[in-house]
């Protein structure tokens, strides 16, 4: 079948069932409106936007709502690739159409290779300041002095039937697991909340005597037989401890990295891991990782589960299309072939070109860095 003949076959079938085409557009727009995230969760960078309920970040997420909210930020960067080629088409270029072809095959298939390396990175990502300024150089004491606050912690949640006050050694049992795991550099948790080491002992009596740290006021009262930094230590626990004392959780800081590297959010199955065994040690009911780390993983992973339905299932919407209009098998098969072909190679290629590429300067002039991880 000629080039011709396709058009021609498909300019017959439009102006036949015009209405029919018409209404099937409309219906992929509607469809599409509906399904695909807001703009504003987009603009905003809310990665909850692509996860269901179901997801293991999300989950945490809603397990920590007594305590904290949930969210990640990140951005995400797109690669054009162009080639182009001076002069026009030569009879040289057509005299051996299977040689040419089996050429493009094998090229395009062995770019296609690449892609066997791709995964989807998310919308993870931090901006740094530049080197030699004073936000890098503030930046930089925080993180040496105060590291668990400012390494963006991840959040380890535990969820218990019974208020953790009643049995606060559960909670030397959570932090050994935890800390023996080494997946940690930084721990917080309802015993050291701001520094302080209080033991379960006192951490029950203090309870006994305050109640929930929520609502102690800020200064500790004169009339109190505490001292000042047993107050300070017990009503810093309020970050860590529900109301009602049955979620708890724990700020660490990953041995990985930063949430926002890629090194840290691949290490987020060994970190539910290691929460799970703590879990299990503390006679917990419930438990999760929170924070951009793991919300971010869940992205990567629904955004590969979709990829390969999304891409299988339009294959085969096109060729059934084309076979339909075209009332041809052969002619959809090479097409179909050769855009999936092209497909394959073009994510293979900016595949191996993001994965080995060096940071490179986002501009001569700006203090903002490209890197490819």
């Amino acid at each position: 079948m000629s080039v011709n003949a396709v058009y021609e076959a498909l300019g017959r079938f439009v102006v036949r069932y015009r209405w029919a085409v018409v209404v099937f557009w409309l219906a992929v727009v509607v469809l599409t409106s509906a399904t695909m995230p807001n703009l504003s969760n987009e603009v905003n960078d809310n990665n909850g936007a692509f996860l269901s309920s179901s997801q293991p970040s999300m989950r945490a997420a809603n397990l920590a709502a007594p305590l904290l909210g949930s969210g990640a930020n990140g951005r995400i960067t797109r690669i054009t690739i162009v080639a182009y080629r001076t002069g026009a088409l030569t009879t040289a270029d057509v005299r051996r159409p299977g040689v040419t072809l089996g050429i493009g095959a094998l090229v395009f298939l062995a770019l296609a290779i690449g892609a066997l390396g791709y995964k989807s990175s998310g919308f993870g990502g931090s901006a740094s300041a530049p080197k030699g300024s004073d936000a890098a150089a503030g930046n930089a004491a925080l993180q040496r002095y105060f590291p668990a606050r400012s390494a963006n912690p991840a959040n380890l949640i535990l969820s218990r039937s019974q208020p953790v006050w009643n049995d606060p050694g559960r909670l030397v049992a959570v932090e050994a697991t935890l800390r023996g795991s080494g997946a940690f550099t930084q721990l917080s948790g309802p015993l050291d909340a701001n520094g302080t080491q209080l033991t379960p002992t006192r951490y029950e009596a203090l309870h006994a005597m305050l109640g929930p740290p929520q609502r102690l006021q800020l200064v500790k009262p004169p009339a109190l037989a505490i001292s000042a930094a047993d107050y300070n230590a017990y009503r810093a626990t309020a970050g860590f401890v529900s109301n009602a004392g049955t979620v708890v959780q724990f700020e660490a800081a990953l041995a990985a990295g930063n949430q926002s590297s890629t090194a840290a959010i691949n290490a987020i199955p060994q970190i539910r891991t290691v929460l799970s065994a703590a879990a299990r040690a503390s006679g917990a009911v419930d438990h999760g990782v929170a924070g951009e780390a793991a919300a971010v993983y869940d992205v990567n992973q629904v955004a590969n589960h979709d990829l390969k339905v999304v891409v299988a299932v339009a294959i085969v919407a096109i060729g059934i299309l084309l076979a339909l209009v075209l009332r041809s098998l052969v002619a959809p098969l090479y097409v179909i072939v050769s855009v999936a072909i092209s497909y394959l190679a073009s994510l293979g290629v900016a595949t191996v070109v993001s994965s080995t590429s060096a940071a490179i300067p986002a501009s001569a002039s700006g203090s903002g860095w490209l890197s490819a991880s």
